[in-house]
């Protein structure tokens, strides 16, 4: 199983899509919902001016836990439900709203976004902007949305761009922080196959995003209650939030679909921008400092930095391949000093009682930092990639990657 980011990168699934003017059949607005988390009351005004506009062609929602919100909201003539404050945005999605999703065949959600004592303001208005502006550009940009799912069959989700602004730093990190553990429980919850990368990013970052019923029945259909989630204060990392968060993609994989990004021209524009004057400072300075010629240098050693805190951080080092080049990596890496714990193969001979099964080793590493070294001619690779994906294995590289970065 392909990982998702690979997926949407590989076929180029970001989809820049216009603000004004549209082809699709205006008839479709019918399969269409919008529901939108509503929290802040000082912002509540510039969002239900907007949804406002949409309900003229769209079925609009407001879930809020907010009293106030819901009556202006109820004012505005749009659809408004009163939610517990627990579970934030992510309960809105999935309890005050389970009984919507299911009557449409395409849905937004999305939510305000308002800067806390410790963010930058400029760098959250930015953020906002992509939150709103790249799921509910206009009217006719929302039927262009609609258009590109018309159009792409085997997309299932469609999400927003990470956010520009000179502040964030997250985007440039580790998207999944500390949220691995409890993203592969909820995995586990909802039976979903996936190619868990904690190196690739998750796509879904900020529950903004439109998609179709079919592609997240598994996490839709799921008896979600208020008391899933953390009590408030919530915590900012490590919960079943976050981990929805970052699951959606996954969901729709394992339905069937793809992800993809979708952006409006103007963000697209303003991101274009940003990156490339951002690209060159970077890559100037690099090179003013002599770190790396160029971008393919970075590369690699951005990946040997990869591999060696893969290999720092194993408690327990598998070789998957008992033939003549895996005793030749176990030999090499025992006189190193590696924590190796011995030799997997996918079916075990009467002759080979010293090794594991692969199917046996999803159990045995479970809680532990491991990895399993591929130590098998190349012509095997695809073969024991696909073995090892369905096993739930995710943690490995290649041989020879591994001499590249030891030296051998």
């Amino acid at each position: 199983m392909e990982n998702i980011f690979d997926t949407y990168f590989n076929n180029k699934l970001y989809f820049v899509l216009s603000e004004d003017g549209c082809s699709v059949d205006k008839m479709v607005r019918h399969d269409v919902a919008i529901i939108v988390h509503l929290f802040y009351e000082d912002m509540a005004d510039y969002y239900l001016a907007k949804l406002s506009e949409y309900a003229r062609y769209f079925d609009v929602y407001v879930i809020t836990p907010k009293k106030t919100i819901e009556e202006k909201a109820k004012k505005s003539d749009l659809n408004a439900v009163l939610k517990d404050i627990r579970g934030r945005d992510i309960s809105a999605f999935l309890v005050a709203a389970k009984d919507i999703h299911s009557h449409y065949k395409y849905v937004c959600f999305t939510h305000d976004k308002k800067e806390h004592s410790e963010s930058p303001e400029e760098g959250v208005a930015l953020w906002r902007q992509s939150l709103w502006s790249n799921v509910a550009a206009s009217t006719d940009y929302i039927f262009n949305v609609i258009s590109c799912f018309e159009n792409n069959y085997d997309i299932g989700v469609l999400s927003v761009p990470e956010p520009i602004g000179y502040e964030w730093t997250i985007w440039g990190k580790n998207l999944w922080l500390n949220n691995r553990k409890v993203t592969r429980e909820l995995f586990r919850k909802l039976d979903i196959d996936a190619d868990f990368d904690e190196n690739k990013p998750p796509l879904t970052i900020g529950t903004s995003f439109w998609f179709r019923t079919d592609a997240l029945k598994k996490l839709l259909d799921y008896p979600w209650k208020y008391e899933d989630f953390p009590e408030e204060p919530m915590p900012l990392d490590s919960t079943i939030s976050h981990a929805i968060e970052r699951a959606i993609a996954f969901v729709a994989q394992d339905a069937g679909y793809k992800t993809g990004i979708i952006s409006c021209k103007q963000y697209a524009k303003e991101q274009l921008l940003f990156y490339s004057k951002c690209f060159g400072d970077i890559m100037s300075t690099m090179m003013d400092c002599r770190l790396f010629p160029n971008y393919s240098s970075f590369c690699d050693y951005k990946q040997k930095m990869r591999l060696q805190i893969m290999i720092n951080r194993a408690k327990e080092i598998y070789i998957y391949g008992a033939g003549k080049i895996g005793h030749q990596t176990y030999d090499m890496l025992k006189w190193r000093g590696y924590p190796l714990k011995g030799f997997v193969v996918s079916d075990k001979n009467d002759n080979e009682d010293s090794c594991i099964e692969v199917g046996q080793l999803r159990e045995m590493v479970e809680d532990v930092d491991y990895l399993v070294i591929v130590a098998t001619s190349e012509k095997y690779k695809g073969e024991i990639e696909d073995t090892l994906n369905e096993y739930g294995v995710m943690k490995y590289i290649y041989y020879k990657d591994l001499g590249k970065l030891l030296g051998y």
